[in-house]
């Protein structure tokens, strides 16, 4: 398999068949690698308005060296996952009554919650000390960060958005999307810190507003 390769400045810019890879220097001896699609997609505001976003604009993934950035690049290659998805998906749970959303990716768990200095994201429901991010948007970085969704087949990763109905993804534009049985909601933060939800389902589409998380995850059971 043969790319095309710009070199820039600071970074390398790399062209497959299915995507664009631009990696930068993360400072450390690493790489913070960019994906972009040949597209753009609508995304939501929190007034239900759509805007065009490209793909991938606001999420990357850290590479520790030259191994690795060849790695995720071959892996997406291989099974074309730019020809299917957006961005990275995961098996998710949730839990309604505490509002708890339970994240299974492919080599790491999450669980995000909200606390007394707002959202977190921690590896399992037992821990006390909580990793809080400054919002969502922090979480949905560090959840494409940390697991190593890229991994898993694309027909794995298709019946999961698709067919299981129980799926969390995250957009184009760094936002959290649940499906949920017959359900749809796209959610984003507020500079204030409330939520939007833009809920779909059975032809119909809804835009709400709440003050915590716990209300957000509630409208999975409304």
């Amino acid at each position: 398999m043969s790319y095309k390769l710009d070199i820039k400045d600071d970074a390398l810019r790399i062209c497959g068949l299915f995507g664009t890879y631009e990696a930068a220097d993360d400072g450390s001896g690493g790489f913070l690698v960019s994906v972009q699609q040949d597209s753009c997609v609508n995304e939501i505001d929190a007034d239900g308005e759509e805007y065009l976003v490209d793909f991938g604009q606001e999420w990357s993934v850290p590479v520790k060296n030259l191994s690795e950035l060849n790695g995720f690049i071959k892996r997406c290659e291989e099974e074309r996952l730019w020809n299917y998805l957006p961005g990275p998906v995961f098996r998710m749970k949730p839990d309604m009554e505490n509002g708890i959303l339970y994240i299974r990716g492919q080599s790491r768990n999450f669980v995000i919650g909200e606390g007394d200095k707002g959202l977190y994201v921690d590896e399992s429901a037992s821990t006390k000390n909580h990793n809080y991010k400054d919002d969502l948007l922090g979480i949905t970085r560090y959840m494409t960060a940390e697991d190593k969704w890229w991994q898993r087949p694309a027909e794995e990763t298709m019946d999961i958005a698709r067919n299981m109905r129980c799926a969390a993804m995250i957009t184009s534009g760094g936002n959290l999307q649940l499906e949920y049985r017959n359900k749809s909601l796209c959610i984003g933060q507020k500079d204030d810190g409330s939520f939007w939800v833009n809920v779909s389902g059975d032809q119909e589409k809804h835009i709400f507003f709440k003050d915590n998380w716990k209300e957000v995850i509630a409208l999975l059971g409304n």
